[in-house]
């Protein structure tokens, strides 16, 4: 399918920043542990391969019921499944919330997981299964990039989290820890996290826009190629001064968030329309699945080569960053060139 596909009318603007919206709301306890997790890991005396598993448990759970409830969009209503995620969600930040250990609290992040697989793409669903051509391919980018703002609105909220500690942030809020011990710089990071987290947003609309101009797939190799380049190096820049680490993490940041709404635009446009759901269910397990795996490996290669202290374990971990990196513009190859042609 080309950018010259046909497109219905589709939903109507209100109707879109109606289901963002819920979509933004939806995500308040999303990356609360990842934010908190310096707090967890003095609280529960954690190794930061137990971190790891904390950190990137709610993308398992994501990643194995994502492609059944899906599925169930070519047949059910994606409203009625995604009342029902939202709901569990909801109850899964309370148990995170009365958790005193790191098991029971492994438990309720996974089935935040879960909780998210049936909000996410079936949201999507909602939205674009009337839909076609380049209306679609927008529709899908701003929709994406509503999960990057809900995200990046829960770290605002961080002040709830450092004033009442760690357990308030999961009633519907969000925090950061004070990892440093010193105020102004601790909230320095909260604040550049949170902007980088933003930076998603006109990331992926960008990505998404210069795919429909220039071709899917030369847009998403140059976008993991300079992933794979920045990220995968950025392990040396822990030799740097504070500031250039901050300045560059924000390149960084916006850089590697470039293919988030375009290769989800892509799926959608060669996608049967009878097996959409389930189709874009495989393509999001694989996405959260990755999430899951590199947060984890993160971890245990910061404990394999010495930990947090030593440079080279910053430099090994981040290394493996960019492999997956070179990994996804290798897969590129695979893209059909007939993916929003270039335009003459």
């Amino acid at each position: 399918m080309s950018s010259a596909s046909s497109a219905s009318a589709g939903p109507s603007a209100a109707a879109i920043a109606a289901i963002c919206g819920a979509e933004v709301l939806g995500l308040a306890g999303y990356s609360t542990v990842p934010a908190l997790l310096p707090q967890f890991i003095e609280a529960w005396s954690l190794t930061n391969t137990q971190a790891g598993w904390l950190a990137g448990i709610v993308s398992a759970g994501y990643m194995l019921a994502v492609v059944p409830l899906v599925s169930l969009t070519d047949r059910q209503p994606p409203r009625q499944i995604y009342l029902a995620s939202s709901l569990l969600s909801a109850l899964c930040c309370f148990g995170v919330a009365l958790s005193d250990s790191l098991l029971p609290a492994l438990g309720f992040r996974a089935l935040a997981g879960i909780a998210l697989a049936g909000m996410y793409m079936p949201g999507l669903q909602a939205l674009t299964h009337e839909v076609e051509g380049t209306r679609r391919a927008r529709i899908a980018a701003w929709y994406t990039s509503s999960f990057t703002i809900g995200a990046s609105l829960s770290f605002l909220l961080g002040r709830v989290g450092t004033l009442l500690g760690w357990r308030s942030a999961f009633v519907l809020a969000f925090c950061a820890a004070d990892q440093t011990g010193v105020p102004a710089q601790a909230w320095t990071v909260l604040a550049v996290g949170a902007l980088i987290s933003f930076l998603g947003v006109p990331a992926g609309l960008l990505g998404n826009e210069l795919s429909i101009r220039y071709g899917l797939r030369h847009i998403a190799f140059v976008i993991f190629l300079l992933s794979a380049l920045t990220g995968g190096l950025f392990g040396f820049a822990a030799v740097l001064p504070y500031i250039p680490v901050l300045c560059l993490s924000i390149v960084v940041g916006f850089i590697v968030q470039g293919n988030f709404s375009n290769l989800t635009s892509g799926v959608l446009a060669v996608a049967a329309a009878r097996h959409r759901g389930a189709t874009i269910g495989v393509y999001s397990c694989v996405g959260f699945g990755g999430g899951f795996l590199g947060t984890l490996l993160f971890g245990v290669t910061l404990d394999q080569f010495g930990g947090t202290a030593q440079l080279g374990a910053w430099i090994m971990s981040f290394g493996t960053c960019g492999l997956a990196c070179l990994a996804g513009a290798a897969a590129t190859i695979f893209l059909s060139r007939d993916i929003w042609q270039p335009r003459a």
